[in-house]
């Protein structure tokens, strides 16, 4: 086969690839124009008709009172928040733990501030050499077998 009658094949069936085409997408638009039809009822396809209630004044301001209250109990809640939020933070953060412990090391006043503390046990616990390390997201190790240490992960020193 020459290039010639290639070319030619090749534009013959792109043509009829194209009608094919067109031929499915007028089925699927007379589908979608059917099924209209059917959903509304009616034999046009025709816009639902529009809602005639027109608002009045007093919807207005229903709906702005509305707004208006609405503001006031979220900035409220937004004030709560803020208030209790500082609050906590005037105070040192005490971790979660049912030991009796003493701070050795703050990671908060390190030069670099970091969410950690070592801390020394104050009673003597035979399991381990006497120093806990705290973390709030202690996902794993000890945490999930004994609950009141769920803070706090075992180091040796």
């Amino acid at each position: 086969m020459d290039a010639a009658n290639a070319s030619s094949r090749r534009r013959k069936i792109d043509a009829k690839l194209a009608r094919i085409s067109n031929r499915h997408i007028e089925r699927a638009q007379e589908h979608l124009t059917d099924g209209k039809q059917a959903a509304l009822g009616k034999s046009s396809c025709a816009a639902p008709e529009m809602n005639p209630h027109v608002p009045t004044l007093l919807d207005t301001w229903s709906c702005g009172l509305n707004t208006f209250q609405r503001s006031i109990i979220f900035r409220d809640t937004l004030r709560t928040r803020g208030t209790a939020f500082y609050e906590r933070s005037r105070h040192e953060p005490k971790p979660m733990l049912h030991l009796d412990y003493a701070f050795v090391l703050k990671g908060r006043k390190f030069e670099r501030p970091v969410n950690y503390a070592l801390l020394k046990n104050a009673q003597p616990d035979t399991s381990a050499a006497g120093h806990t390390r705290s973390h709030p997201r202690d996902p794993h190790g000890e945490a999930h077998a004994q609950p009141h240490r769920r803070f706090a992960g075992m180091a040796m020193v």
